[in-house]
């Protein structure tokens, strides 16, 4: 499936190989980037296949670079995941190399 999607900023990309999987939303889809953690090394970037992770200018954090909606549960801020191909934001979970991006 191939879709395009609002970059954060002005510009427009296409994403191949993202899965709709529905609106649910549960732990395995409630994502947190730690910005504390984040050491800006660009791993997140690098792994994920479909452009999902950039680096915020200036502070070269991790950030999403795609619109992903933001979510407040009690006192912690976390990204639902669940339209994404999990698999992209698994490996970019996994290869932090500081743990700054999390499953909630």
């Amino acid at each position: 499936m191939i879709g395009t999607l609002l970059l954060v900023g002005v510009s427009f990309f296409t994403i191949s190989s993202f899965a709709l999987s529905g609106n649910e939303e549960t732990s395995n889809t409630r994502v947190r980037i730690d910005q504390d953690l984040c050491i800006g090394c660009g791993t997140c970037v690098e792994t994920s296949d479909d452009l999902i992770f950039d680096l915020i200018p200036g502070t070269n954090k991790a950030m999403f670079s795609i619109n992903v909606p933001r979510r407040q549960n009690e006192n912690t801020e976390y990204y639902d995941v669940s339209w994404l191909h999990s698999d992209d934001v698994n490996e970019a979970i996994d290869e932090c190399p500081v743990d700054a991006i999390l499953y909630f």
